[in-house]
């Protein structure tokens, strides 16, 4: 059996909470619309009938006859219910019933260490299950006296008629369905974690992958608080997005200081062999690699390498919008010209000294064919010599070949994978695609990991 990370387990219960509280609800309402609309109310009517002494004075009452009326208490009760007395009960009540269905509506008991029985009538008419406990007790006591020629049976108490439902308790019943809604959201949401086969830990891509782990960045939440478009200046709107280019606007946050990591190993690992060009790509959208391209790239920079970053997703490529750039010259509008010798109009600065930036340009018709063109090659051969570190961000290889082009043209590739993003088996087929065409894979960026709780004593090294 698999062992349960139960921090894992934690935090995936936190991002499930508005799924855990929907069941809940769900489950309380289904409760609700049960309890007031589709349960039977039934009510319940109860006489007893008590064993005495058949003898008029108490003080000789022995000690057996006590037991022996105790032992006929057994008995009695099996004749209460016999055809004998409820075939009578049926016809002097004129039920539409038979004996079957009346005996179902009759219960009898007897208390411990006592001489009496209790006969309890069902029914959902509260004045029928008064007149059938009444019936069946009277009924009883006048057989009891012909069987067994005694007179020492009697009515204790009679029934009487019940003023609400015994079978419907409206906090009782709620509180049940809210229990069984907390046991069932649990067990749901335990259920699709433990078999959830999505990457969300190193050791599953050390395990299952088999590849090494360049780094893991924290999540990092992009908001966007809501403005009115209309009155907004575009200066308002500009302002009210959280920048995604973290590097630069927290740089002495935690996540900032995961790039630092990052830049440091990558450092490390390429530099020692001259790779200079870097392809990132990731298996299926929206896990984050724009993101991690752009800020890998600004953190280069700071270290006073000098970097050039090539958006080569010329479909949806965002660089343009991270870094606040113009898009009409672009890769695209490069390669379409063949202008790869004068990829100098087609590069912009950017605020971070030491970063350039070539974004996608318009959106061609032919990507995949302007990508694989000798154009590229071209490109790619004129920058070497002039930066440090050239990073490609890449198409998903998932869902397009453009980045199955470029990785045969890059020197390494890294693989940018969300946490909770993608499946093992997704993921496996994405280093398959690469290393099928030759790919050099420098390793997994597990992007997104959950922040987990920490000690202060280390947050002064982040202030």
């Amino acid at each position: 059996m698999e062992e349960i990370d139960l921090r894992g387990l934690l935090d995936y219960f936190k991002k499930s909470l508005a799924y855990f509280i929907l069941i809940v609800a769900a489950t309380v309402f289904a409760g609700s619309i049960y309890t007031f609309y589709l349960q039977k109310p039934e009510y319940k009517s109860r006489a007893t009938v008590i064993l005495s002494s058949d003898r008029s004075n108490a003080a000789t009452i022995t000690q057996n006859e006590v037991l022996t009326n105790k032992n006929l208490v057994d008995t009695y009760t099996e004749v209460v219910k016999s055809h004998r007395v409820l075939d009578k009960v049926l016809k002097q009540l004129d039920l539409d019933l038979d004996y079957t269905k009346l005996s179902k509506k009759i219960e009898v008991t007897a208390p411990k260490e006592t001489e009496i029985i209790e006969i309890n009538a069902v029914d959902a008419n509260p004045e029928l299950a008064k007149n059938i406990a009444n019936a069946t007790s009277e009924i009883f006591v006048k057989e009891i006296s012909d069987l067994y020629s005694v007179k020492n049976v009697n009515v204790l108490d009679p029934a009487l008629q019940p003023t609400t439902p015994y079978n419907v308790n409206v906090i009782r019943q709620e509180l049940i369905a809210l229990v069984a809604g907390i046991i069932l959201a649990s067990a749901t949401i335990f259920l699709k974690f433990y078999f959830d086969r999505s990457v969300k830990t190193a050791e599953q891509i050390e395990q299952y992958i088999k590849l090494p782990l360049v780094a893991k960045i924290r999540k990092y939440e992009i908001t966007k608080p809501k403005l009115d478009q209309k009155t907004a200046s575009k200066r308002d709107i500009a302002k009210s997005k959280t920048s995604e280019l973290i590097i630069k606007s927290e740089p002495k946050s935690r996540i900032s200081e995961d790039f630092r990591t990052l830049r440091a190993n990558l450092h490390f690992s390429l530099d020692g062999k001259k790779v200079k060009t870097v392809l990132l790509t990731s298996t299926s959208p929206s896990e984050g690699k724009s993101f991690v391209t752009a800020n890998l790239a600004a953190t280069f920079a700071q270290s006073g390498k000098k970097v050039l970053l090539i958006d080569a997703d010329m479909r949806y490529g965002r660089q343009h919008e991270i870094f606040n750039l113009n898009n009409e010259k672009g890769l695209s509008n490069l390669l379409a010209d063949h202008a790869s010798a004068k990829h100098l109009d087609y590069t912009q600065s950017t605020k971070i000294p030491n970063l350039s930036v070539i974004t996608r340009g318009i959106v061609p018709p032919n990507p995949s064919e302007l990508l694989d063109s000798s154009d590229v090659d071209t490109l790619l051969a004129k920058v070497r010599s002039k930066y440090d570190y050239i990073l490609l961000d890449g198409t998903p290889v998932d869902e397009l070949s453009d980045s199955l082009i470029v990785a045969k043209k890059a020197e390494r590739v890294i693989l940018v994978c969300g946490s909770g993003d993608v499946s093992i088996e997704d993921l496996t087929d994405a280093k398959k695609s690469l290393e099928n065409i030759g790919t050099r894979i420098a390793g997994v960026i597990l992007n997104k990991m959950p922040e987990k709780r920490r000690k202060n004593k280390y947050n002064k090294y982040y202030l």
